[in-house]
């Protein structure tokens, strides 16, 4: 006797297990359709029949991933038997797994889906959420295409996955079309998501790609959730506010949530802030280093690495370690974040987070960020989540954040505080103190 659902209207099934979808009769209410691996061979076993599931009341469609080898079959069958369910879609998904296909083989069934929906004449007016791959082979005529076929004036969530492999001059195009399209039609968008994935690295051009995605989030003025997940090698300090600060700055008023995430965190942006220490300061000037702090344990860290460091460079050593402890420490959020390679908005940013590394004696970053994005709020009244290469506060008062996972920090050890020391004898050139800490 098969399992019946009658109130479930969405459900994801884990793309790797091997099972078939729920039918009509299981789950007669399932508003939410993801098409995927096993839902192409089970229309292959009915040789494309469809009636399966009811489509009436099918409201999201979502093209997960790698699909069968029957996939453009499914989508011309979709698309040309049932247009009234297309009529009535609100959301519209082309997901991409960057670990099962690539990113081309998704913008390629976007091409053709909406070729498809060009033949039949047929508009999409009530789609509010839709999620697109771009790539370097993307163009501004297919842009222009898909805006056409989506009402783009009902759009309230819009998620980009862009994959440039190093040919950055050819997604400019198709990126300055999408933002002339959003700034001319998408006021309502208050949801936006950008993946943006350098699968070559390229650091020449890494000015040029915070320029474009400068210029496409610059239309966007009344963002509640702003999620920017940036996988790009030798992104600094000057790249990453180029990127984020026109999108914040313009939404300071309506922003709720944003999140913010980096590959290899300690390596590209803290690896890059350490000669720019001036600028990191002027930029940021509430962060808690341990000389600046007057809490018992930071005062107490201090005189120590007082008492054993001579010369003239105990602050700039104290905040060019404590750098380097955090970005080691935002390495390990990222490193045990289960996060899904696809769809890290619509489903409300849940994910589960093992938290690694120093628990006993929390994290530095929050002791260092904690003041500053506390100050924030003074100028972002419904800021109400932030997230930072893993790291997710939550705000817990009107003027308040606080680490969601994690201890308070309770102090660096003793090895911390040796490596500290050792950077002052560096930074003064006086190498025979030197001993083994490690940050």
């Amino acid at each position: 006797m098969s399992l019946k659902f009658p109130r479930l209207a969405c459900f994801e099934f884990p793309e790797k297990i091997d099972i078939e979808p729920l039918t009509l009769e299981q789950a007669p209410n399932l508003s939410a359709l993801y098409i995927d691996m096993n839902f192409c061979k089970e229309t292959e076993k009915l040789h494309g029949n469809l009636d399966f599931i009811n489509l009436s009341i099918v409201r999201e469609i979502c093209f997960k991933g790698k699909l069968g080898r029957n996939e453009d079959m499914l989508i011309f069958t979709l698309l040309t038997k049932h247009p009234q369910t297309l009529k009535k879609l609100t959301g519209l998904q082309f997901m991409v797994d960057p670990q099962g296909e690539s990113y081309d083989r998704v913008y390629r069934r976007v091409v053709g889906f909406f070729a498809i929906l060009r033949r039949m004449g047929l508009i999409l007016h009530n789609v509010c959420k839709l999620s697109l791959p771009l790539t370097n082979h993307s163009t501004a005529v297919i842009i222009n295409l898909i805006s056409k076929h989506i009402y783009f004036e009902n759009l309230t969530r819009l998620e980009l996955y862009i994959e440039d492999d190093g040919s950055v001059l050819n997604l400019v195009d198709s990126l300055q079309q999408l933002a002339t399209i959003v700034k001319q039609r998408s006021v309502s968008i208050d949801n936006l998501s950008i993946s943006y994935t350098l699968i070559k690295e390229d650091l020449e051009k890494n000015h040029l790609r915070s320029m474009i995605l400068l210029k496409l989030t610059e239309p966007f003025r009344n963002l509640k959730r702003l999620n920017m997940n940036l996988r790009i090698e030798g992104l600094n300090l000057s790249n990453l506010l180029m990127i984020l600060g026109t999108p914040i700055s313009n939404n300071t008023k309506t922003l709720r949530d944003i999140r913010i995430n980096i590959t290899h965190p300690s390596e590209n942006l803290i690896g890059n802030m350490l000669p720019t220490l001036e600028d990191v300061d002027l930029l940021f000037p509430h962060l808690n280093y341990l000389n600046s702090c007057h809490c018992n344990l930071c005062e107490g860290a201090f005189a120590t690495i007082k008492g054993e460091t001579e010369g003239q460079m105990i602050d700039e050593s104290i905040k060019i370690s404590s750098l380097m402890i955090i970005g080691r420490e935002m390495d390990e959020f990222l490193q045990s974040s289960e996060l899904e390679p696809y769809c890290f908005t619509w489903n409300d940013y849940q994910r589960f987070i093992r938290t690694s590394g120093r628990k006993n004696k929390g994290y530095m970053f929050d002791h260092l960020v904690n003041k500053q994005l506390n100050e924030s709020l003074k100028h972002m009244p419904n800021l109400r989540m932030v997230e930072i290469c893993g790291m997710v506060y939550l705000r817990v008062s009107e003027d308040e954040f606080r680490l969601l996972f994690g201890q308070p920090f309770m102090g660096l050890d003793a090895e911390h505080l040796s490596a500290i020391v050792d950077m002052g004898h560096v930074l003064s050139g006086d190498f025979s103190g030197v001993g083994t800490g490690r940050l």
